[in-house]
């Protein structure tokens, strides 16, 4: 799963400890760097690929566990010649789940 648009301070730590007080199991969670950033520059939003169990995917995509503005989608993967593979999929947002149009195409 991707989560994006984090504010720059939130550490993965925090989302792991954010997720477990909402009973969701981390498998893994790595920060994702915003491609064309200079060192000296800081970015106005930051994202994390984060890993859980299948059961928990449900819970990860309601929108009422994150801050306003926090997106969550499915990862896409990049294929080795550096397209993107096709998911069918909308970005969820707060207020409005798309998810169940993936889930119904695609699990």
């Amino acid at each position: 799963m991707f989560v994006n648009r984090l504010d720059p301070g939130t550490t993965t730590d925090n989302v792991k400890e954010h997720l477990e007080a909402n009973s969701i199991k981390v498998f893994s969670c790595f920060k994702i760097t915003p491609n064309g950033l200079t060192d000296s520059e800081t970015p106005r939003f930051i994202g994390m690929r984060l890993c859980v169990p299948l059961s928990h995917v449900d819970t990860v995509y309601r929108p009422e566990i994150w801050p306003d503005g926090v997106t969550v989608r499915p990862w896409v993967f990049k294929h080795a010649t550096g397209g993107q593979t096709e998911d069918g999929t909308g970005i969820m947002r707060k207020g409005v789940n798309r998810f169940n149009n993936y889930k119904q195409k695609w699990l």
